[in-house]
C-alpha cells in the first residue's frame, strides 16, 4: 500500500472513480454545443499558429482564462476538434475532482469523506459542467482549489514556506481558470478559527495574498463583463433591496436543487425580483432562519456548523447576483455556478444527515440490536440514493448530446425562453433542417418581438424554404428594430431580388456593404446589370 493511505480509502477512490467513469462515459460521444465554438473550434487562439500569445497577453478571448485556453489549444494539437477528446478530458477531471474531494475532506472530517465525494461524483447538479466542454473552466479552477487546499493544510501542519508558496501558486492557477475562485481566500481564515476558536496575526498575514490576489482577479472580470462581454443594461439593474432578495432567493435554490433533484434545465426562468411580493420576503427569512437555526445548535454542531455555513455562502457569493455576469441576462442561476462550491454544500448536508441520524439513533435506537438495524437500514438507503442519483445523472448526459437535443430540453422544460427557441432554430438551421426551424425562431419572435436577431433569424429561414413574400416584411421589421444591422439588410436585399423589387433591392445592398456586411458576390453582380451599387 502506498504510505499513508489505507486500503479503506483506496477502496473508496476506486469505488468513487468507477463511478464517475460509468455516470459520464456516454458524454464521449457528444458532439459541441452553444458556446463551444468560441472557446475551441472557431478560436483562432486554439486553433492558429501564435495563439498562446493571444490567450496569455490580450483579452481577444471571451475572458481572461488563459489555463482554460492553454488546455484546449494543447489538446487541439493532439485531437483536432475532435470533441470526444476534449469531452474526455473533462471527465478525467471530474473524477480527479471527486477523488481531491475525497482527500480534503479525510484529512478535515474523515466521517463524512466518502459520502461527500461520493455525492460530488455523481449528483445531477455537476452534468451541466462535466458533459459541457466551454466549462472546462470550472473543472480546472475546481482541482487547482483542492490542490491548494491540500498544500495549505500541510503548510499550516509544518509551517513549511514551500507548501505557502504552492498554496499561492495553485490558487494563482485557479484563478486563471476562473476568477470565481476567488472564494477561496477566505479559507486559511475559517479553518483556522475551526481548529482553534481564533484568528491570529499569522492566519491573518497567510490569509492576506490570497485575498489581494482574488480580488484582483474578481474586479478585472467584473471589468470584463460590464465592458467586453455586454453585461450592463436594464437586465442588470437591481437596487440593494433587490440584491438582498435574490442573493437569498439564490442561497435557497442550490441548496434545493441539492436536496430536491428532479428537474435540471440549462436555462432556469429568470426570476422577476419584485420587493413589493411578500412572498419573495420568504427567501431571507430561511436564510436567517438557517443561521439561527446553526446557533441554536451551537453543541452539537460546535465550529462545524458556522465554518461550514460560512463557507457555504462564500462559496457561492461570487455568483448571487451582486456582479454581472452575461448568462444571467438569461437566468439568474445556472447548474454550473454551483459546481465551485458544491464540495462545500455536499459536506453540510452530509454531515447535516449524520448529525441528525446519530439524534435519531441516540433517542430511539438505544439497543444494540436495533442499533445495527438502524445503521444497516441507513447505508442502504445511502446506497439507494447514489445509485437513483446516478441514474439521473446519466440520463441528463444526454441531453448534451448536440445543440438540439439541448436546446430541445430547454424549451419543453421552460418555454418561456426565447433565447432557448432562438437557439434551437439555429441549431436546425445548421443541419438543413430549415423548415423545422421556421415554428422555432416565430416562437421566439413571439416572445421577444423587440429583438432583431429574432427577426433577422425568422427572416433568414423563410428564404431558405423559398418563401421571399413572407421574409421581407420580417426583414423590413429587423431593419426597423436594427438600422445598422448589415445582415438584416443584406438578407431583405436578397428578399427583395427574389421579388423583383430591384430598387430595393439595391438600397439594402448598399447599405449592407457601407456596413462592412459581406454581401453575396452573385447578388452584387447580378444588381449589377441593373446598376452596381456603389
Amino acid at each position: 500500500m502506498v504510505e499513508g493511505i489505507s486500503r479503506k480509502k483506496v477502496m473508496q477512490g476506486l469505488v468513487v472513480a468507477v463511478l464517475c467513469l460509468m455516470v459520464y462515459w456516454p458524454s464521449l460521444k457528444n458532439g459541441y454545443i452553444w458556446d463551444d465554438d468560441q472557446y475551441v473550434y472557431n478560436n483562432p487562439a486554439v486553433t492558429r499558429p501564435g495563439g498562446l500569445k493571444d490567450i496569455w497577453l490580450t483579452h481577444n478571448m471571451p475572458q481572461y482564462y488563459p489555463m482554460v485556453f492553454t488546455s484546449f489549444r494543447l489538446e487541439h494539437m493532439i485531437w483536432g476538434t475532435d470533441p470526444a477528446g476534449y469531452h474526455a478530458v473533462n471527465l478525467a477531471l471530474h473524477t480527479v475532482n471527486a477523488l481531491l474531494v475525497l482527500a480534503v475532506f479525510s484529512a478535515l472530517a474523515p466521517g463524512i469523506a466518502f459520502a461527500t465525494a461520493l455525492l460530488f461524483a455523481v449528483h445531477p447538479i455537476q452534468v451541466e459542467t462535466v458533459a459541457w466542454i466551454t466549462e472546462r473552466k470550472n473543472l480546472l479552477a475546481l482541482f487547482f482549489l483542492l490542490m491548494a487546499t491540500l498544500w495549505y493544510l500541510r503548510h499550516y501542519r509544518t509551517g513549511s514556506t514551500s507548501h505557502y508558496i504552492g498554496t499561492l501558486l495553485f490558487y494563482l492557477c485557479a484563478l486563471l481558470s476562473k476568477s470565481a475562485a476567488a472564494w477561496f481566500a477566505v479559507v486559511p481564515l475559517v479553518f483556522a478559527w475551526w481548529k482553534t476558536g481564533g484568528v491570529t496575526r499569522r492566519d491573518l498575514l497567510a490569509a492576506a495574498p490570497l485575498l489581494v490576489m482574488g480580488a484582483g482577479a474578481g474586479l478585472h472580470t467584473a471589468w470584463l463583463e460590464a465592458n467586453r462581454v455586454g453585461a450592463t443594461g436594464e437586465l442588470w439593474h437591481l437596487n440593494s433591496v433587490e440584491h438582498g432578495l435574490l442573493a437569498a432567493r439564490i442561497l435557497i435554490f442550490y441548496l434545493y436543487k441539492i436536496l430536491a433533484p428532479f428537474e435540471f434545465i440549462f436555462f432556469y426562468p429568470r426570476w422577476t425580483i419584485d420587493a413589493t411580493a411578500w412572498w419573495q420576503w420568504l427567501f431571507p427569512v430561511l436564510v436567517a432562519g438557517a443561521v439561527f437555526g446553526v446557533i441554536a445548535f451551537r453543541k452539537q454542531t460546535r465550529r462545524d456548523g458556522p465554518a461550514l455555513m460560512i463557507l457555504y455562502g462564500t462559496a457561492l457569493f461570487p455568483v448571487l447576483g451582486f456582479f454581472n455576469v452575461y448568462p444571467m441576462r438569461f437566468s439568474f442561476v445556472a447548474d454550473h455556478f454551483a459546481y465551485l462550491a458544491t464540495p462545500v454544500i455536499f459536506a453540510t448536508v452530509v454531515a447535516a444527515v449524520c448529525l441528525t441520524g446519530r439524534s435519531i439513533k441516540v433517542r430511539f435506537f438505544t439497543e444494540t440490536g436495533s442499533a445495527a438495524v438502524f445503521r444497516r437500514v441507513g447505508r442502504a438507503a445511502a446506497v439507494a440514493v447514489i445509485v437513483l442519483l446516478s441514474l439521473k445523472s446519466l440520463g441528463l448526459v444526454e441531453n448534451y448530446k448536440n445543440e438540439v437535443a439541448l436546446w430541445k430540453s430547454v424549451t419543453a422544460q421552460n418555454p418561456a425562453s426565447y433565447a432557448a427557441w432562438n437557439n434551437l432554430g439555429s441549431a436546425y438551421g445548421k443541419i438543413g433542417r430549415h423548415h423545422a426551424a421556421l415554428p422555432c425562431f416565430e416562437k421566439a419572435m413571439a416572445l421577444r418581438p423587440d429583438l432583431a436577431r429574432h427577426a433577422v433569424n425568422l427572416g433568414n429561414a423563410l428564404l431558405n424554404v423559398g418563401n421571399s413574400g413572407r421574409a421581407l416584411p420580417v426583414l423590413q421589421q429587423a431593419v426597423a428594430l436594427a438600422p445598422d444591422n448589415g445582415e438584416a439588410h443584406h438578407l431583405a436585399a436578397i428578399a427583395c431580388f427574389n421579388l423583383g423589387l430591384l430598387d430595393c433591392a439595391q438600397t439594402h445592398c448598399r447599405k449592407a456593404l457601407d456596413l462592412g456586411t459581406r454581401v453575396r458576390p452573385e447578388l452584387i453582380e447580378r444588381l449589377s446589370r441593373t446598376g452596381e451599387p456603389e
